[in-house]
């Protein structure tokens, strides 16, 4: 195998490419977004393969996701055939796909990497690593970076490394950094023109970087989502997506950022970085960004599942297993004193709007100049609107009525949810007096 001078070990004619995601999810205003198209999965999965048990210590995947001979990294090549869903087999049923040399596989024009964060994530994380190998487009590197696990995720991670079909790079932490700064490390470890973020615990269906890859090469979008169809601990499918319950719920598209569905360009962290993890989680930053500068596709299909156990990182309303109320969502995140939330999405616009004017010659570069100048537009009107609820939230229900009724009529509420946010501050406590009236 020859040594690529700036990828070293992963330039080899018999690895096609390399892959790269995560996930996460954040409550910011502009972040949290998918279009809501398709509650069912439509991606493919290759039939169930007529092989031996996987090994011991990869092994919770459901039978249909399980296409690893013993001691063999060589998963099949998905059928062509069209979109298979996931179906129960028996002994007796059980049809052998064809097995095609990773050489052999669909080679992608860009080079692809996986970004992922771990800490103590042992008991989930070899199912995702197997489906990482079953991808029919194999990425050309796994960066994980542990969080200084105390469990056995370093082993599980080395013993995948001595027979992944890909470059794997773990690097472990000195110190801990945290859920938000170590996904930032991750992917600026990475070497790829396109990273994927992964979490430790989900499982990809094996289209997924084929399909993201596609959405890609037919746009100039810097970051793409995915649906995901959400499951219990042990795999079992719902039905339910995120992308259904956020229809569901009624909310907009942007009210989801997940950052084990999204797949962002390398170059894309000339803007990001420094990720402000003080204000908002890594993922909720991504999607902001790329959501204001209008630079982000969405791909409607799901192309992973996404594991809901007692341990996860966060759970939002939209990750639900039964169908989302939108009573309970009112309530939730109307009915509350938001005086600390809207200060953090004040930092954030600022934040944002800094940003943009410091790299101007950046957003030159990626024809975002125009984008990058309605952005800025946008968040200082953002800014001022909030300014202005949070005036008039101080008085009681009552006499706050008519400011409200007015700054609706003047198009206030067009920076928010219209209707559905002035009822909300119609309803909302006043806020706190002993905190200054600008945000």
């Amino acid at each position: 195998m020859a040594r690529h001078p700036q990828f070293g070990k992963l330039w080899s004619p018999n690895f096609p490419i390399g892959l790269a995601w995560h996930r996460g999810a954040s409550p910011s205003r502009t972040v949290l977004g998918f279009r809501a198209q398709a509650s069912a999965p439509t991606s493919g999965v290759p039939p169930h393969s007529q092989c031996a048990a996987p090994r011991s210590d990869f092994g919770t995947l459901p039978d249909e996701l399980r296409t690893l001979r013993r001691g063999n990294w060589n998963p099949p090549h998905p059928q062509d055939s069209g979109a298979r869903s996931l179906r129960k087999t028996t002994p007796n049923h059980r049809s052998a796909p064809t097995r095609i040399p990773y050489r052999d596989r669909p080679k992608a024009n860009m080079l692809i990497s996986i970004a992922m964060a771990t800490y103590n994530g042992a008991k989930y994380l070899p199912d995702q690593l197997e489906s990482f190998a079953n991808q029919r487009v194999l990425p050309q590197e796994l960066v994980v970076c542990d969080d200084r696990s105390t469990d056995n995720t370093m082993s599980v991670l080395q013993s995948f490394r001595r027979h992944a079909p890909f470059d794997v790079r773990i690097i472990p932490n000195e110190r801990r950094l945290g859920y938000s700064a170590n996904f930032e490390k991750a992917l600026n470890s990475c070497s790829g023109e396109i990273i994927f973020i992964s979490d430790q615990d989900d499982v990809w269906l094996p289209k997924k970087t084929a399909s993201v890859l596609g959405a890609l090469a037919q746009c100039k979008a810097m970051v793409v989502l995915n649906d995901q169809e959400i499951t219990d601990a042990n795999l079992t499918r719902t039905g339910r997506t995120i992308m259904g319950n956020t229809r569901t719920l009624g909310f907009k598209e942007t009210w989801i950022s997940a950052g084990c569905c999204t797949a962002v360009r390398r170059e894309f962290l000339e803007l990001l970085n420094p990720f402000p993890n003080h204000l908002l989680a890594y993922d909720a930053w991504i999607h902001k960004v790329a959501v204001e500068l209008g630079t982000r596709q969405v791909v409607p299909e799901v192309h992973q599942l996404y594991r809901r156990h007692s341990s996860n990182t966060s759970a939002p309303l939209a990750t639900t297993f039964s169908i989302p109320n939108r009573v309970s969502a009112f309530m939730h995140f109307g009915l509350r004193d938001v005086s600390d939330g809207w200060d953090v999405e004040v930092q954030i616009s600022r934040e944002l709007t800094q940003r943009l004017r410091e790299r101007a010659g950046t957003l030159n570069r990626f024809d975002l100049h125009h984008a990058g100048r309605a952005a800025i537009r946008k968040e200082e009107e953002f800014v001022e609107a909030l300014t202005h609820r949070r005036s008039f939230l101080k008085q009681g229900r009552i006499h706050r009525f008519g400011p409200l009724l007015r700054f609706f009529l003047r198009g206030g509420y067009v920076q928010f949810s219209g209707v559905r946010s002035a009822a909300k501050d119609l309803l909302r406590p006043s806020v706190r007096t002993d905190r200054p009236s600008e945000p």
